[in-house]
């Protein structure tokens, strides 16, 4: 004989209204009522609750699963949903989310969603105008958080002593974020400024895919994201745009191993560090992304300030990217150590020196196989500028038509070294300063790389260029580019780029 166990054969789904008609009067009272596979489906209206606590393995949703359906505000009162140690996964999708407080004291933050030691899935939500000192939209702790197709917009981080995550704050998770927006979140404390607007993450193995970051802001790192304590997030296919904050407008790395692929930085802006602020012994991969617009006022690092960290940066575009002191794109300072391949710096400008690179302070900056042209420097190096750095090493790259200053500028006691290269045109001189003797070595040149359509954007050459493996002594390719035009004439002529447009539409990958 086969027992037979005691229990519903099949799951049940308990209806909540907003006059309190459904089978249960309240959402907490639905959930309570709730077994293991049960939904609990909340009638559109609004719906004022707060600290409502969450069940292992169940699904609460609006009843069509769009966030304008059903709003949940918990009036300041508390937090709006709280998931601490469940077993298995709930689902929580098509809300409204506001109105939630994380009070002080009560654990790693989130006013509309707190989450520890849990498996939770939210989808289809908008977690908006709630506040907590750490993750005013969400918080997590050693949870396994999903967040899908959600926007995280107006939420607040604030506090006295320190504030973080505006929109987001996470520690020891492994949160997974895919088609979510962070929009005008801000973290701002008292006595600290406040880091990560919009996402604060520490020691976290955070993923987001095709999210974006608008318009959000911190005093003091991060106004997009920050990446803190051997963090170790992956970013890809994420845009950043119009974020502010002191340092790292886009996002703020601290000792931070954080991964970014195909990702896209336009109109950040901070006083150092436009886009990115790499530091403390940070090693981040930054792979296939498109850095605009970018800006660093007053200071440097008009895309990327690099402090004390070696970061390695791979098939990116820097345009247009401008700083109020040195390095219009990428400035690397206090034992820096970078690495740059295949990437190209066009039109970035900078108020003293460096208008694509400065190095200053840096133990070693490695540039190979990279386009930078159309750059300018109003005082020294419109390419390149190094300082009181160790090695500088140039190697099949081009160099040209920089609008104001030298293509590389450094002195006798620099140590550069510019193997397989190609400077010419740059207004402030070519193989000059320390490079003077180096023309005629290591097989480099000064001839017009011969570019297809500068004007149209378009930076590969044409097939009879001297940058082209057959028609130079070094037998490798100059430049981020081989041949992609017919043979022509040296034109000799600057770079003037186009819109943003049609360069995002160029070099997104």
């Amino acid at each position: 004989m086969i027992p037979v166990l005691a229990g519903p054969l099949t799951a049940r789904t308990w209806q909540i209204l907003p006059d309190g008609s459904g089978d249960c009067p309240t959402i907490q009272a639905g959930i309570d009522s709730a077994a293991v596979g049960d939904t609990v489906l909340v009638g559109c209206g609004s719906y004022y609750e707060h600290d409502i606590v969450l069940k292992a393995g169940i699904v609460v949703r609006s009843a069509d699963e769009a966030a304008s359906c059903a709003t949940v505000d918990a009036q300041g009162l508390g937090r709006v949903f709280v998931s601490t140690g469940l077993a298995d996964t709930t689902r929580l999708a098509g809300f409204t989310i506001t109105g939630g407080q994380g009070l002080p004291g009560t654990g790693y933050g989130g006013g509309g969603i707190h989450c520890t030691q849990s498996p939770l899935h939210v989808s289809h939500c908008v977690v908006t105008g709630n506040t907590s000192e750490f993750g005013g939209g969400v918080g997590c702790y050693e949870s396994s958080l999903v967040l899908e197709k959600c926007r995280i917009e107006a939420n607040q981080a604030t506090g006295i002593s320190w504030a973080a995550g505006g929109g987001m704050f996470c520690r020891e998770s492994d949160p997974v974020l895919q088609n979510c927006d962070f929009v005008s979140n801000t973290a701002f404390g008292l006595v600290l400024p406040g880091d990560g607007g919009g996402i604060f993450s520490e020691n976290s193995d955070l993923e987001a895919i095709d999210c974006s970051f608008q318009g959000n802001a911190s005093g003091a790192g991060g106004g997009g994201f920050y990446s803190y304590s051997f963090d170790n997030s992956i970013l890809t296919g994420c845009t950043f745009s119009g974020n502010r904050s002191e340092g790292g407008g886009g996002m703020y790395f601290e000792t931070s191993y954080a991964q970014l692929n195909d990702c896209v930085f336009d109109s950040d802006s901070a006083s150092t560090g436009g886009a990115l602020f790499i530091a403390l012994w940070s090693s981040p991969g930054i792979s296939d992304c498109l850095f605009t617009g970018n800006k660093a006022e007053p200071y440097s690092g008009g895309a990327i300030a690099c402090w004390q960290s070696s970061p390695y940066i791979l098939g990116s575009t820097f345009l247009e990217n401008s700083a109020g002191l040195d390095g219009g794109a990428m400035i690397c300072n206090s034992t820096c150590l970078a690495t740059i391949r295949d990437c190209r710096f066009i039109g970035n400008t900078a108020g003293r020196s460096g208008g694509a690179i400065r190095s200053f302070d840096a133990t070693q900056v490695d540039v190979a196989t990279s386009t930078l042209t159309g750059n300018s420097a109003s005082v020294l190096g419109g390419g390149i500028s190094t300082e009181l750095s160790g090695p500088l090493i140039i190697k099949q790259t081009i160099v040209a038509f920089s609008a104001l200053g030298e293509g590389v500028a450094c002195t006798a006691s620099d140590n550069v070294t510019v193997s397989c290269s190609d400077i010419y045109g740059n207004a402030g001189g070519n193989w000059v300063g320390c490079l003077t003797d180096q023309l005629v070595s290591n097989e480099n040149i000064e001839a017009d790389p011969m570019f297809c359509d500068p004007g149209n954007d378009n930076y590969f050459v044409r097939t009879n260029s001297p940058c082209l493996p057959q028609y130079n002594a070094c037998g490798l390719l100059m430049g981020a580019h081989g041949s992609g035009c017919g043979p022509g004439l040296s034109a000799g002529s600057s770079v003037e780029p186009s819109s943003w447009g049609k360069v995002k539409a160029r070099y997104r990958r």
